[in-house]
Protein backbone atom coordinates (compact mmCIF):
# COMPACT_ATOMS: atom_id res chain seq x y z
CA UNK A 1 0.00 0.00 0.00
CA UNK A 2 2.79 2.45 0.91
CA UNK A 3 4.58 1.86 -2.38
CA UNK A 4 1.39 2.32 -4.43
CA UNK A 5 0.58 5.59 -2.64
CA UNK A 6 4.15 6.83 -3.10
CA UNK A 7 4.06 6.14 -6.83
CA UNK A 8 0.64 7.79 -7.14
CA UNK A 9 1.92 10.94 -5.44
CA UNK A 10 5.05 11.08 -7.59
CA UNK A 11 3.05 11.21 -10.82
CA UNK A 12 0.30 13.50 -9.51
CA UNK A 13 0.21 17.13 -10.59
CA UNK A 14 -2.39 19.35 -8.92
CA UNK A 15 -4.97 20.55 -11.42
CA UNK A 16 -5.02 24.00 -9.82
CA UNK A 17 -1.26 24.57 -9.65
CA UNK A 18 -1.49 27.78 -11.68
CA UNK A 19 -3.91 29.30 -9.18
CA UNK A 20 -1.48 28.89 -6.26
CA UNK A 21 -0.22 32.40 -5.55
CA UNK A 22 1.43 32.13 -2.15
CA UNK A 23 5.22 32.26 -2.12
CA UNK A 24 6.70 28.75 -2.21
CA UNK A 25 10.10 27.20 -1.83
CA UNK A 26 10.61 23.86 -3.54
CA UNK A 27 13.45 21.80 -2.05
CA UNK A 28 14.95 18.82 -3.82
CA UNK A 29 17.86 16.58 -2.99
CA UNK A 30 20.72 16.65 -5.47
CA UNK A 31 20.59 12.86 -5.85
CA UNK A 32 16.83 12.28 -5.44
CA UNK A 33 15.99 9.29 -7.66
CA UNK A 34 12.23 9.90 -7.51
CA UNK A 35 11.85 13.66 -7.81
CA UNK A 36 14.70 14.68 -10.07
CA UNK A 37 16.06 18.21 -10.20
CA UNK A 38 14.37 18.63 -13.59
CA UNK A 39 11.01 17.48 -12.21
CA UNK A 40 11.36 19.85 -9.25
CA UNK A 41 12.37 22.69 -11.60
CA UNK A 42 9.33 22.05 -13.81
CA UNK A 43 7.06 22.03 -10.76
CA UNK A 44 8.64 25.20 -9.41
CA UNK A 45 8.27 26.93 -12.78
CA UNK A 46 4.53 26.28 -12.70
CA UNK A 47 4.14 28.12 -9.39
CA UNK A 48 3.82 31.89 -9.70
CA UNK A 49 6.04 32.83 -6.74
CA UNK A 50 8.47 29.98 -6.29
CA UNK A 51 12.12 29.39 -5.60
CA UNK A 52 13.92 26.12 -6.19
CA UNK A 53 16.58 25.04 -3.72
CA UNK A 54 18.79 22.04 -4.45
CA UNK A 55 20.26 20.47 -1.32
CA UNK A 56 23.72 19.09 -2.05
CA UNK A 57 24.56 15.50 -1.05
CA UNK A 58 20.94 14.56 -0.39
CA UNK A 59 18.46 12.15 -1.88
CA UNK A 60 14.69 11.85 -1.46
CA UNK A 61 14.86 12.08 2.35
CA UNK A 62 16.42 15.53 2.35
CA UNK A 63 14.43 16.62 5.41
CA UNK A 64 15.88 13.71 7.41
CA UNK A 65 19.42 13.93 6.02
CA UNK A 66 19.76 17.71 6.38
CA UNK A 67 17.09 18.86 8.87
CA UNK A 68 18.96 22.03 9.83
CA UNK A 69 19.27 23.14 6.20
CA UNK A 70 15.61 22.44 5.49
CA UNK A 71 14.56 24.27 8.67
CA UNK A 72 16.76 27.25 7.75
CA UNK A 73 15.18 27.38 4.29
CA UNK A 74 11.69 27.29 5.77
CA UNK A 75 12.56 30.01 8.28
CA UNK A 76 14.10 32.17 5.54
CA UNK A 77 10.87 31.89 3.54
CA UNK A 78 8.77 32.93 6.56
CA UNK A 79 11.12 35.75 7.55
CA UNK A 80 11.15 37.12 4.02
CA UNK A 81 7.35 37.27 4.02
CA UNK A 82 7.29 38.97 7.43
CA UNK A 83 9.83 41.58 6.29
CA UNK A 84 7.86 42.25 3.11
CA UNK A 85 4.60 42.70 5.02
CA UNK A 86 6.23 45.09 7.51
CA UNK A 87 7.74 47.14 4.69
CA UNK A 88 4.43 47.33 2.85
CA UNK A 89 2.60 48.40 6.01
CA UNK A 90 4.94 51.38 6.29
CA UNK A 91 3.34 52.81 3.14
CA UNK A 92 -0.11 53.04 4.81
Amino acid sequence: MFFENSVRLLVHTPSNIHSITVPCTVCVGEFDPYVTMQTAQNFSNQLKHSHLVVIKNADHLVHLQHPKKVAAIMLAQAETQQTLLKNLESFN
